[in-house]
């Protein structure tokens, strides 16, 4: 795994900022204590930042440590993907008796992200950015973000929402 002992403490500030603000880098330049004259200037040097081997290394390690925390915690409080689908048709139910429209249209939303009918527009663009930043990283760096993440296969039976199976 990358060690953030090859990072300055201004990057692992910029790692931090980033990670906290939905991964707008021009931010988190800005917020880590980079100086810029002016906004192109800080979305130039966030753009550089984000695209390093050692910078792009330590995300790729503290999402897929955060993935790994998420999926740790659904399974320990038994939250699984029809789990959250009855929930979701469940309010939609109670929302349409109520008249609660923008309540309905928000949990068919979730529905259709959860399910992978729908792409969220930013996960697009994290996808890109993912796949630029491993294109960056060096053999040895990806290796060892690649067994820092390594977890076993999940096992399940999987279906489509409405295909009746």
């Amino acid at each position: 795994m990358p060690s953030t002992k090859v990072l300055t403490p201004l990057q692992l500030r910029f790692v931090d900022h980033y990670m906290t603000n939905g991964g707008n880098a021009t931010q988190a330049y800005r917020d880590a204590g980079y100086t810029a004259s002016n906004e192109q200037t800080a979305n130039t040097g966030g753009s550089k930042l984000v695209r390093s081997a050692k910078i792009s290394g330590e995300i790729a390690r503290r999402k897929a440590g955060e993935l790994k925390r998420q999926a740790s915690r659904a399974e320990r409080v038994n939250v699984s993907e029809d789990w959250l689908v009855t929930q979701y048709l469940d309010t939609i139910t109670g929302a349409k008796q109520d008249g609660q429209w923008s309540t309905v249209k928000g949990c068919i939303d979730s529905i259709g992200k959860l399910t992978g009918f729908m792409v969220d527009r930013k996960e697009l663009r994290l996808d890109g950015q993912v796949d630029h930043q491993l294109r960056t990283m060096e053999t040895g760096e990806l290796l060892e973000a690649l067994q820092s993440v390594r977890t076993d296969t999940i096992e399940g039976e999987f279906r489509k929402l409405g295909d009746g199976s």
